[in-house]
């Protein structure tokens, strides 16, 4: 198997575990709003891939995260809030969807496997030392990026919301 096939079997793995864990966590925040829901399940998602980032000693294991995740999200916003599905919303999740390939097409075909690590997360390393897989790697890289797409998709789902 070619080091690349085995590199994106690796993520692809890591990121089925993340979605699966992800909707796991959904069961146990029931009573919570379904923005807290979702923001569980993609904190649970975010670790999960930090996780892999640590075990493989690459933090971009969560450079897919950007383009895997968000149209799950999106698709599950839809459903639990009982949006009616017409021309404006097809439009929308066909953009959304469109998007997202073409933006994992591309990580895809320029990411070389589990030995290719994004530069500016080497330099972060190296300048860091001690402190990079706290403030770095899980504060930085994981984390920040993330809660603030989900405070984007909180003020955009806000106002989308019947329930809200």
């Amino acid at each position: 198997m070619k080091v690349k096939t085995k590199g994106l079997l690796t993520v692809l793995f890591a990121y089925s575990c993340a979605i699966i864990l992800g909707f796991i966590s959904l069961s146990f925040s029931m009573t919570l709003s379904n923005m807290l829901q979702i923001l569980i399940a993609d904190i649970v998602a975010t670790f999960t891939i930090y996780f892999f980032s640590v075990w493989y000693k690459n933090s971009s294991f969560y450079d897919p995260y950007w383009s895997v995740i968000p149209p799950i999200i999106a698709f599950y916003w839809i459903a639990i809030n009982d949006y009616i599905i017409n021309p404006p919303t097809i439009l929308l999740m066909i953009a959304v969807l469109f998007w997202s390939l073409r933006l994992t097409y591309n990580w895809m075909k320029t990411w070389d496997g589990l030995h290719h690590e994004d530069w500016r997360y080497i330099d972060m390393r190296r300048n860091l030392g001690n402190f990079f897989e706290i403030i770095g790697n899980l504060g930085g890289i994981h984390f920040f990026s993330n809660f603030y797409s989900f405070l984007l998709l909180h003020a955009n789902g806000s106002k989308l919301s019947k329930r809200l």
